[in-house]
């Protein structure tokens, strides 16, 4: 009975200690065996990993946005200066005559465009250079991955500002990322139906840590009606020298003042996406 009692003892000893090895080698090594989506998105814009993935002929998107400018605007020694000139005249004239035609829409009186067409007065509460508008949507990006996706935008005819604001939730493993955009917005109408925007700011992702980054935001919007529209908004960030691209294609179908919309949203940087698609509602004013 003896023997047998230390044997039976010997043998549970011997079982808690094999189970308390397992068990801390998964605490310790957590982080690297059950690293979810969310985290491996943030990793993915750290400044030291990005420094060692980064060879040094490698160019990032701003850098090849910055020589695409800079190759328009310059002068070539092949290329006459004047036709340069005349570009650039051109291209000015086109961003001036937008912005001022999102200003003289949200005047009392409408006007004629050069095609003999009416640029109608702005409506209140249509989806065109709101003077408020609050956007938010539910975006099911995988399994077990899901986002609530807030825009708040206030302006006055070319000018404006937006915040946009994105939580990420991820349950397996217990997770959270928020992302945020903050754009000062020049509006430029192109007719009564068409808004083109561009937009200048930053980007914030939050999670363990939180990165900041250079943004520029692109809108396009479409609004044949006020019963229906399409969006589209990109939106391209450098974080830690990593490039992020936030694509979002929207349907939106409903009324002045209120439309409901669907579509779908690509947010990825250079490893990792946050795909998937999105229903929500736009109130506007």
């Amino acid at each position: 009975m003896i023997k047998l009692n230390r044997g039976m003892f010997s043998f549970n000893i011997n079982s808690i200690i094999i189970l308390l090895v397992v068990f801390l080698s998964v605490v310790f090594m957590h982080d690297s065996l059950f690293a979810g989506t969310l985290s491996d998105f943030e990793k993915d814009i750290k400044k030291d990993d990005h420094k060692e993935k980064k060879s040094g002929d490698d160019s990032s998107l701003f850098d090849e946005m910055n020589e695409l400018v800079i190759d328009v605007v310059s002068e070539d020694g092949d290329s006459d200066s004047s036709t340069h000139a005349v570009s650039a005249d051109r291209e000015m004239g086109l961003f001036s005559a937008g912005g001022m035609l999102s200003l003289e829409r949200i005047e009392p009186k409408g006007r004629l465009d050069p095609e003999g067409d009416t640029i109608r007065p702005r409506k209140t509460g249509e989806a065109l250079i709101p003077f408020f508008r609050f956007d938010f949507a539910y975006q099911d990006v995988e399994y077990d991955v899901s986002a609530w996706d807030y825009r708040f935008e206030g302006g006055y005819g070319p000018i404006s500002a937006q915040f946009r604001w994105t939580s990420y939730d991820e349950k397996d493993p217990v997770d959270n990322l928020e992302v945020s955009e903050y754009h000062l917005m020049y509006r430029m109408s192109f007719s009564s139906q068409m808004e083109v925007d561009i937009g200048i700011g930053g980007m914030t992702v939050r999670g363990e840590n939180e990165n900041h980054g250079f943004s520029i935001a692109i809108p396009v919007l479409y609004h044949p009606s006020d019963y229906f529209g399409f969006e589209f908004r990109p939106v391209w960030s450098s974080v830690n020298e990593t490039d992020i691209q936030d694509f979002d294609f929207s349907v939106l179908i409903g009324w002045r003042y209120v439309s409901f919309k669907a579509g779908y949203r690509w947010v990825r940087s250079p490893n990792v996406s946050l795909d998937g698609p999105q229903i929500g509602a736009a109130i506007r004013w």
